[in-house]
């Protein structure tokens, strides 16, 4: 017969041998874990903080500063071309001779200016008024593209120039460029139109500041496209490292401690249509003007968890 008094001690025995199992996987998985994250924030100090440590000079140990001057959105809507073109109130960028309507057919951000010259040689528009930039750059940039039917002079294309008004500032009328069209047609091109150095300081702070882009035209007949106009401003802020600064998209970064630009634009989603991709066929990432820090964030349109990889 047996006895259950001893059944009932080695069931005993059993669940106390469980119970002490069970102990010693919790606290694996709990070491496991502090483990994983010890990793994490050794990889996360090691990719933010690899600035250039070869320098011995005494800056090197100066605090790296941050001073930002971000774009307000309506700032921002009207330089990247995407509110209201044309004619009647609340318009962004209307019509000095040709004819000007938004397109989708853009650069960035969704949508552009459509210039038709209809009978101009110069076709031109002008933006309304803009506060204050903030610190800009010695170069404004402009995005431009000719139609595919677009008419040329044998290898001219015309040229592009820049009237700048701020009279608040003194500033009446100042021109800037001329630079010249070029081909493929058909293709976005940047172009860059230097600043002179006498009103880059009355622009950062001018109230009043409204832009015309002119074409000088090779035919009264053409259509160009133009989007994602900018002065240089630093997208969405300034980081000064020891020994370098980092300002705007498309600078370099020199000295210690400083972060390049090209990495500052991935890592704030500034343009993430061309420095990040979605693994999920089908998913779309676009660029949004909601955004916590900078100028720009990133959106995914995909169904359910889509995960995006940088450039």
């Amino acid at each position: 017969m047996n006895n259950p008094i001893k059944r009932q001690a080695n069931n005993g025995q059993t669940s106390e041998r469980e119970q002490s199992s069970r102990r010693r996987r919790r606290n694996a998985h709990a070491s496991h874990r502090q483990s994983l994250f010890a990793l994490w924030l050794a990889m996360a100090a090691i990719f933010f903080g690899c600035g250039d440590t070869s320098s011995n000079e005494s800056n090197t140990d100066e605090p790296v500063a941050r001073v930002e001057q971000a774009l307000t959105t309506e700032q921002l809507r009207i330089l990247n071309m995407n509110g209201a073109i044309g004619t009647g109130p609340n318009i962004d960028w209307s019509a000095v001779s040709g004819t000007a309507t938004s397109s989708t057919i853009a650069a960035e951000g969704g949508k552009a200016i459509k210039l038709s010259a209809n009978g101009s040689w110069n076709p031109a528009v002008v933006s309304r008024p803009l506060s204050s930039l903030g610190p800009i750059g010695t170069t404004a940039t402009v995005k431009v593209r000719l139609a595919g039917n677009y008419v040329a002079q044998g290898s001219w294309y015309g040229q592009l120039a820049m009237f700048l008004n701020a009279p608040s500032r003194g500033i009446f009328n100042q021109y800037v460029g001329p630079v010249a069209l070029s081909g493929p047609l058909g293709t976005w091109k940047e172009y860059s139109l230097p600043l002179p150095a006498s009103i880059t300081s009355a622009l950062s702070d001018a109230t009043d500041l409204t832009i015309r882009l002119e074409i000088n035209g090779s035919s009264p007949n053409n259509v160009i496209y133009l989007d994602q106009l900018s002065f240089g401003t630093p997208s969405g802020a300034t980081s000064t490292g020891a020994g370098g600064t980092t300002s705007g998209s498309g600078s370099t970064t020199t000295g210690s401690g400083g972060t390049t630009s090209t990495n500052a634009r991935i890592l704030g989603a500034e343009d993430p249509v061309n420095d990040w991709t979605p693994f999920e066929p089908g998913a779309v990432v676009t660029r949004e003007t909601l955004h916590t820090e900078g100028s720009f964030s990133m959106s995914v349109d995909g169904s359910g968890w889509t995960p995006v990889v940088s450039a």
